[in-house]
This record gives C-alpha cells, structure tokens and sequence, in this order.
C-alpha cells in the first residue's frame, strides 16, 4: 500500500508509524509545512509543500504583529498551500490511503484534490478527544455540516479525553460520533537493559520546549517542597531557539538559582530526537507539566524507555497511564500535588524499577506500532473495504 500523511511538521509521534509501515513493505510519503529543528528522517524525507500567496502575506504580518512563538502557531493553523503544487504531488504519488491532519485549508484541498483523483480512504487526523461531549444549537449543527461538506467523514484521534478525571466522574455526558475511530499512539520499546536509581540518586526528566504553556517552573515549585532532595537530580530538556524560547530559559535557569536549586536542577537544550533515548534511560521518573497539552507523546517515550510516568491530568495521553502501576496522574497547576506524587516514590525507592518495567509492559501490550496497525487496519476494511494483510 502506498500512504501519504499530511501534517504541519513531521513530528516525532508520526516516527515509529512510519518507519514501521515502511518495514512491512509499504511505501510512505510526507508532505509538511516546514520542518522542525530536531526530527529524525531516517526513515521518511519530508516534501514541504509550497506556500501560497496568502500565507506568505500572512506569515509576514504575523511576524509584525506577534512574537516568534505565537507568530509560528498563527502560519501553521492559517497555512494555505499552493493548491497547483499540492495536486501534482498527490497525482504524481498516487496514494491508496491518505492521512491528513487537522480540519483546515490544506485538508480541505486535500478531501478535494482525492474526490478529484478519485482517492477514496481519505482520512483525517486530529487530537480532539475521542469521547465528545454533548453539544446542541444551531451554530453547532452548521459546522457540523460544514465539516461534511468539506473534510474526509472519517476522523481519528490518538486522544481519548483530554481530561480522565472529569470523564471518569461524569461519563454519562460524552459520546462517540459516527465514523470517529480511537488509534493509539505508537511508541517502541528498545530491547536493552537498564539500570534504575544508580548511586542511590533518583533522577528526574521532564521534556518539553523552553514555552510557557510547559510550566517548566512548575516542577521547580514542586522539589522545593520535597523534605529531602539530597539523593534527587533533576533534568529539563527542551527546545530554545528563537528569542522568545531563550528569555523563557535564561528566566528559568535564574528562577531555579533563586530558589535555591541549582545544584539539584540542571537544563539542557536542543537535545536531536536520535538523542532522546539515552536520556530516558539515564532518569528513572518522568513528569508532564504542562498547563494544557494536546498528546503527548514523551509519556510514550518515558514508558517505553521503562521510566515511571507523572503526567499533569489536562493531557490527552494521560489517560495511556496505568494510575498506581507505572505512573500517576497529578492535578494541573498544582505543585503541592504533583510534590506528593514524587514523594511517595522518593520514599518507595525499590517501587521505582517494578513500576517503570510496568510502564514497559503496558506501551508493549497496548501502545506498540501493532496495536495501532490492527486499529488502523480495522477502521480501513470497516470503511473503505481495503485489507492491509
């Protein structure tokens, strides 16, 4: 079979589905916005497609008007591709299965250039949770139709709700929507062993960019809470490229030298994804701090690389965490709790390896490539009568 994405950036989620469809013997191509600082195309070379008049404009006036960061999230969620640009390269690939991200211009160019080409298993891609809540009105129903109108009928989502706390507590309020279909992340698990709490010291990640929505200071709040941090080492590993990225780190690094922290907290920056792995293996627990995270797929990576998962709980792959077995999941915006959550493994030091070996197991048993490939081939032959076997 031959699949085409089409997405912002070839993101690191999308390494192992590729380069697992790739070694079954499909043939994969990637179509992208642009391309970020630290990704992996060992296996897929991204095709950036060519902008439109109206998003060089754009881009420009976002440039003007915003700073680096919210300028880039503008050109991503406004881009428009040059739809001349983008028909060739499709025609000229002929894909049989197309997986498009997000509902916006370029997945409508896409649902349209396929209906042209006559390309039937079109399907797009976002992280709106799975379970929806109940929504009514007229102004829902129009963009109801809207969306059928103009995008692939068939959605997916690697997120089941963005928040299994209030899911759990008020089920009775959500619903799944025909034709929408839950694919799991897919992470891998490395055959190598690992040691855990080397020297006694127990080590701390956390991984995301240098970017306020991460709550980076966060996780400094919550050491300086904890009764002993003599046998505690803890990294920050993010990205910092542009101005906005740097003030947020050297303001961070000076936070943690205020408090006191500097010999227990270190930063690092602009770690390459091919990196990432032995940096997993050299901590043994990991956090998620974010304010609010889409999926995140370094709890996948955290677990895969056999580390103890704490994940804020407005996170959309918080729920892939086994509560009490290989992670925990703390309240948002509250240090006080996610300090509690690392004390009771600073105080448990010996759960800390059964637990992170759990974490294994569970990304093995239900988050490898082969789960999402069952799921996706399931979705296909159920939708579009194609058989992946």
């Amino acid at each position: 079979m031959k699949f085409l994405f089409v997405a912002p950036r070839f993101h690191t989620n999308q390494y192992v589905v590729t380069k697992s469809l790739i070694g079954l013997g499909h043939s994969v191509a990637f179509f992208a916005y642009y391309m970020g600082r630290t990704e992996d195309h060992s296996s897929v070379e991204p095709d950036l497609l060519a902008e439109s008049l109206l998003t060089r404009w754009q881009a420009g006036v976002f440039k003007k008007k915003y700073g680096a960061n919210l300028a880039e999230s503008k050109k991503i969620k406004y881009f428009i591709p040059k739809f001349s640009d983008l028909y060739k390269k499709i025609k000229a690939y002929a894909p049989d299965i197309v997986i498009t991200r997000e509902t916006n211009m370029t997945s409508m160019y896409v649902s349209l250039i396929c209906r042209i080409l006559g390309i039937k298993a079109v399907i797009v891609y976002n992280q709106i949770p799975f379970f929806s809540r109940k929504k009514t009105g007229f102004i829902n129903r129009i963009k109801s139709a809207v969306k059928k109108l103009c995008f692939p009928r068939v959605r997916i989502t690697t997120v089941c709700t963005d928040n299994p706390s209030k899911f759990n507590k008020n089920r009775d309020q959500y619903y799944i929507k025909p034709h929408d279909y839950f694919i799991p992340f897919a992470a891998e698990v490395k055959e190598t062993e690992r040691a855990y709490c080397s020297g006694g010291i127990i080590r701390i990640l956390s991984v995301g960019k240098y970017r306020d929505y991460k709550n980076h200071f966060l996780l400094v709040d919550a050491v300086s809470l904890l009764k002993d941090t003599r046998n505690l080492r803890v990294s920050i590993a993010g990205q910092a490229y542009n101005d906005e990225e740097m003030a947020y780190y050297d303001k961070l690094n000076g936070y943690i030298r205020d408090k006191g922290l500097a010999d227990i907290i270190k930063l690092y920056k602009n770690i390459l994804y091919s990196e990432m792995d032995r940096l997993y293996t050299d901590h043994d627990i990991f956090t998620l701090t974010s304010k609010k995270e889409l999926a995140s797929i370094a709890v996948l990576e955290a677990m895969a690389n056999g580390m103890v998962t704490i994940s804020t709980n407005a996170n959309g792959t918080a729920s892939y965490i086994e509560e009490g077995i290989c992670g925990y999941v703390f309240r948002t915006m509250d240090p006080e709790d996610l300090a509690a959550k690392i004390e009771s493994l600073v105080s448990r030091k010996n759960d800390i390896e059964s637990m992170g070996r759990a974490a294994c197991k569970n990304i093995m048993e239900h988050y490898s490539f082969k789960n999402y490939y069952i799921a996706l081939g399931e979705l296909l032959k159920k939708e579009f009568k194609v058989d992946l076997a």
